[in-house]
């Protein structure tokens, strides 16, 4: 009966003939066992706490999975763009990003910096964590001019299930001062909507932004009725407080009979003990920590289960 596969061995195929050394522990090989491992030559050190397997062809993925392994990093860039099948970039050296301060790269890689990877929401593509589809829309804007970019973009959200709305969070999710990539993601967004952002989109971004802050959660296209009557659909609130935060996208509310009616609506709702907000996409990016604080604010303001009001 022949002997069941070496765990360990099993993953480093899966990872393209390479293991860090925590997996290997993980596995339940011993610091002793994988020095003496690597000293018989049952693995090939690739990186300082990673190892090949003898005989695993040293290719492109395995470069990439190894760097990754050692920086505690996610390929990125166009390493990332290559696994996630967009043919207008050409295969490179393997990039990847990390959030550690003290590395190394060897000449063969490209290494970033990162202060923000817990946000790139990254998966496993062909066993190697990638960063997602909306983040290489960012990303990409600092390696590449902008026209190359579009076009990355339109092959994932062809190929890849991608949005514009995905795109547009990206971009105010990794919005900061000295951000690169932003600024071109941010262009193309606009130029996609002509300049103006719409309700859905602005929605997406808006619901980001409050879960990045770790707000409450809020309800979504909350119907008003006040003395039985219909008032207004608004698009976030908590009613259990009487906050409402109003997503200004130029699309919907500034055409003159919309314009006129959302300002009688929002008196009418004020008049009725109703906080409301208003929010613009301008706003989320260039002034997201205002926009924050004053959310917060107006929540901290009234608790839950204050407001009697009629829904």
């Amino acid at each position: 009966m022949p002997s069941p596969p070496d765990p360990l061995f099993a993953l480093a195929a899966s990872q393209h003939g390479v293991i860090g050394r925590g997996q290997a522990i993980d596995l339940g090989a011993t610091s002793w066992s994988i020095d003496r491992a690597v000293h018989r030559g049952r693995l090939v050190v690739a990186h300082r706490g990673v190892y090949r397997v003898p005989g695993a062809p040293v290719t492109w993925r395995g470069k990439l999975s190894a760097a990754c392994l050692a920086t505690d990093g996610v390929a990125s860039h166009r390493s990332a763009a290559t696994l996630l099948d967009v043919r207008s970039i050409p295969v490179g050296r393997p990039e990847l990003t990390t959030s550690r301060r003290q590395v190394r790269p060897a000449s063969d890689l490209r290494v970033h910096r990162s202060v923000d990877l817990h946000r790139a929401e990254p998966r496993m593509v062909d066993g190697i964590p990638t960063t997602s589809a909306a983040r290489l829309a960012v990303d990409l804007g600092a390696v590449l001019p902008e026209s190359r970019v579009e076009s990355a973009i339109h092959e994932l959200i062809a190929h890849r299930g991608l949005t514009w709305d995905d795109v547009a969070v990206a971009v105010l999710r990794h919005s900061r001062r000295g951000r690169n990539g932003v600024g071109l993601a941010r262009r193309i967004v606009e130029r996609r909507h002509d300049g103006l952002v719409g309700d859905s989109v602005f929605e997406s971004v808006l619901l980001a932004l409050l879960a990045d802050a770790e707000l409450p959660a809020p309800a979504l296209q909350v119907e008003i009725w006040i003395d039985g009557a219909f008032v207004a659909r608004v698009d976030v609130a908590w009613p259990d407080r009487g906050v409402i935060i109003e997503a200004d996208s130029v699309l919907h509310h500034l055409a003159t009979a919309a314009f006129q009616a959302d300002k009688h609506k929002r008196n009418l709702l004020r008049l009725h003990g109703w906080l409301i907000h208003e929010v613009t996409w301008k706003m989320c990016l260039d002034q997201r920590p205002l926009v924050e604080r004053q959310i917060r604010a107006l929540l901290e303001s009234r608790p839950p289960g204050c407001f009697p009001g009629v829904l």
